[in-house]
């Protein structure tokens, strides 16, 4: 579980930061924080928020809607409650702050995620 969660982070962060020294570091402070608690040690279904959301963050900034909709899934599957944020976090992208005003985007595939 921690190394999927290691690549997912560390991709999301070069796309966001295209530095991997960042990645690196990123990457690094995840794991300390991993095995400081026991969430992913006790094998209890909490354990998948970290790498099922990471993967979502992942397919959201590429927008991969095949990728969304597995993670989607996947999540209602194993963690129901992390798929009421993601789905949150879905919407939220469909909102844009331009000129003092809320607007709504123009791409198809935010909408297209959003009904996923």
């Amino acid at each position: 579980m921690a190394l999927i969660t290691t690549i997912y982070v560390f991709r999301f962060t070069i796309l966001i930061f295209p530095v991997p020294a960042a990645g690196f570091w990123v990457t690094l402070f995840l794991n300390q924080n991993f095995w400081l608690k026991d969430d992913l040690i006790s094998a209890a279904p909490r354990a998948f928020v970290y790498p099922l959301f990471a993967a979502f963050l992942y397919y959201l900034v590429r927008r991969s809607l095949f990728g969304c909709c597995v993670i989607f899934f996947l999540e209602d599957l194993f963690y129901p409650q992390i798929l009421l944020v993601s789905l949150g976090i879905a919407i939220l992208r469909l909102f844009v702050f331009k000129t003092g005003k809320i607007q709504l985007v123009s791409s198809k595939q935010d909408y297209c995620v959003c009904l996923a």
